[in-house]
């Protein structure tokens, strides 16, 4: 693709743009989507002549940023065992082969002195742009899609963080017990990252309890708890 952008943080041709945030030396947060299809649809108004192929190229390189940056604003919104995220790129790629090719035809169809004919065959196409699409509705198109990107919540950080499973808690407690045969419950807690770390240990302490595996004393009504092995 020929022509260059020229952003606060870029400047150069926009395949070299997408090159760079792919191989995580641009961040795609940085970059002004908005800024990129407004050059490109001004670029498209001042030449006479648009080439299809080269808004085909655009397209794939614009689809492919737009969901770069999806993905950078929206990480939660994405699973491992969602359907292939280029499968919208791989289809307008495809539109830019008939447009290559329909262009290759056209001129050895201008070359040529004779004429043949053939019954045309059916043909699937992948991609192609509305007959009214316009620079402008693409520039609203894309604002619009841009304005989509921006989150209205961001989910707080506390909400990605694991938390242990009683059956692990119960298995790290019971092997304390085995090699200390006695301990506080202030000492078990002490390491806690937070309240739910705290519920979980006690749930498992509990749960020792019940299985008989542990015994707990407690020498006044506000004093620490006295976790020891139970007695075969």
């Amino acid at each position: 693709m020929p022509h260059s952008i020229a952003l606060d943080n870029f400047s150069g041709p926009l395949d070299l743009l997408l090159k760079l945030i792919e191989e995580k030396e641009m961040d795609i947060t940085t970059v002004s989507l908005s800024a990129v299809a407004e050059q490109f649809l001004s670029y498209l108004e001042q030449i006479e002549e648009r080439r299809p192929d080269e808004l085909a190229d655009f397209l794939v390189i614009a689809t492919r940023l737009l969901l770069l940056k999806s993905y950078a604003l929206l990480p939660y919104l994405y699973t491992q065992e969602e359907e292939d995220p280029r499968e919208l790129e791989a289809q307008l790629r495809m539109y830019k082969k008939y447009a290559d090719a329909t262009a290759l035809i056209q001129t050895a169809w201008e070359k040529s002195t004779t004429l043949y004919e053939k019954k045309a065959l059916p043909v699937d196409i992948a991609f192609r742009p509305p007959h009214d699409m316009t620079t402008q509705k693409m520039r609203e198109f894309f604002i619009e899609t841009l304005a989509r990107l921006e989150p209205v919540v961001r989910i707080p950080k506390a909400a990605y963080q694991k938390v242990m499973s009683l059956r692990e808690k119960l298995a790290q407690i019971h092997d304390v017990i085995e090699k200390n045969v006695m301990m506080h419950f202030s000492e078990l807690v002490s390491s806690a990252e937070d309240r739910g770390d705290m519920v979980i240990t006690f749930l498992a302490i509990l749960e020792l309890v019940k299985q008989q595996s542990v015994v707990v004393k407690q020498t006044g009504s506000f004093s620490d708890i006295i976790i020891e092995k139970a007695s075969v």
